[in-house]
């Protein structure tokens, strides 16, 4: 299958963004992300916990928009989320926002969806 489209470059350092601090401060990063600072520190320290561990996620579906095309993930249930939706861009417009990837997985009907049956098992640190 074909997972890019014309305009659309690959992204150099795919990753799940986890809990997105951004160089802010506690309160503000918090914010960002939805949760309260108590829960913010309690995910940041949780997350610490798996620094440089390899962890298995599953890719469900490839989300193909004009603009950015995704795979969700699901993540082992030991490893905290911020987002409802964790997902790895592939490939997207030059210029666009990586924020875009977090608005597109939240509404999938902006997309063609590709469901992917079994999922595919990635493995990485």
């Amino acid at each position: 299958r074909e997972w890019t489209a014309p305009g659309l470059v690959p992204v150099p350092d795919v990753h799940v963004t986890l809990l997105f601090i951004g160089g802010r401060p506690a309160t503000d990063a918090a914010m960002a992300n939805e949760l309260t600072v108590e829960d913010f520190q309690q995910t940041l320290e949780a997350l610490q916990r798996f620094d440089g561990a390899e962890v298995e996620v599953r890719v469900t579906q490839v989300l193909k928009h004009s603009e950015i095309i995704l795979a969700r993930v699901q993540l082992p249930i030991d490893i905290p989320c911020a987002s409802p939706c964790p997902y790895l861009a592939l490939c997207r417009s030059p210029g666009i926002a990586p924020r875009l990837g977090s608005d597109v997985a939240r509404c999938p009907e902006l997309c063609d969806v590709v469901e992917l049956q079994p999922p595919v098992l990635l493995r990485g640190v």
